[in-house]
């Protein structure tokens, strides 16, 4: 077995909990555990069970996720599949598997709550991924799923992703991201056309974080950025951002800090555009 504990910014009002735990329970079956709160703004979390059998692999998973501010907003995932052992297509990178497969969605936000429950057979492609050039690499998948139980699909309901990762060089790099649904679950609460995109760079004195996504269909958005630079070993400036729009029901919070550090502590002034007001706050000092 394998796992981390990760507690970071503490004594900010950002901080940051990191749990994962891998765990093998003979030669054919492991487990996997993950829970992140980034921020002290969202809360996401999933457990996985895979055991392989005899030319077959079955696997439950099960993910949830809870805004903790801005907009009300949380889902449900349970998920149990068994699928026959990976096809190969020809000479081409992509894998085919099929099966059976069973799932329970459920989502509540400020408008209402929605559940979608199902089972049948499925069909699903996996692009081996594949790299563009030295610094990019292409990943993608794509199911088909006849399914019966409550609000589900009449006919066929069809998933597919597609992203792109790349390495913008030291210290940067970017992850963008086209997903297509058309379930009622998933069309009517997230839109049949999503966009996302993850930026990160570290190097020296700054760091950044992005992270965006925009239904194309619904007006559904959300946006998060945090900066941080420090100017010298005593000085240190940093900022967030954080919007999330879901039809009429809309969050902004931004803010500035600049901080001096005073032995293993640091302490700043920060300007918080949702109270307009200045505080200051007492953090532990990032040892460099």
């Amino acid at each position: 077995m394998d796992g981390g504990l990760t507690v970071s910014n503490i004594a900010r009002k950002d901080w940051s909990l990191g749990f994962r735990q891998f765990y093998r329970f003979d030669s054919r079956s492991t487990g996997t555990a993950f829970l992140e709160m980034p921020g002290g703004k969202n809360l996401f979390g999933n457990l996985n069970y895979n055991r392989q059998l005899e030319g077959w692999n079955l696997n439950f998973f099960g993910n949830a996720s809870q805004a903790l501010t801005g907009s009300k907003f949380s889902t449900q995932n349970l998920a149990l599949s068994l699928e026959r052992d990976p096809i190969k297509v020809g000479k081409l990178p992509v894998k085919l598997f099929y099966g059976l497969t069973a799932d329970n969605k459920t989502a509540v936000t400020s408008f209402g709550r929605t559940q979608q429950t199902g089972y049948g057979v499925r069909v699903r492609s996996q692009l081996n991924p594949s790299r563009i050039d030295a610094n990019t690499t292409l990943n993608a998948s794509f199911s088909v799923s006849q399914l019966e139980g409550n609000n589900v699909a009449r006919g066929l309901t069809l998933l597919g992703s597609a992203s792109v990762s790349r390495q913008l060089g030291s210290g940067a790099s970017m992850v963008a991201t086209y997903d297509f649904s058309q379930d009622p679950f998933s069309s009517e609460l997230l839109g049949q056309h999503r966009l996302s995109l993850q930026a990160f760079y570290n190097n020296g004195r700054t760091g950044f974080t992005f992270f965006g996504t925009k239904s194309i269909d619904i007006d559904r958005v959300s946006y998060y950025a945090d900066m941080n630079y420090r100017i010298s070993g005593l000085w240190r400036l940093m900022g967030s951002y954080t919007f999330d729009k879901y039809l009429t029901d809309s969050y902004l919070d931004y803010n500035a800090t600049i901080a001096y550090r005073l032995g293993i502590r640091e302490l700043g002034l920060t300007w918080s555009a949702r109270t307009k007001r200045f505080g200051i706050q007492v953090f532990g000092a990032t040892l460099n």
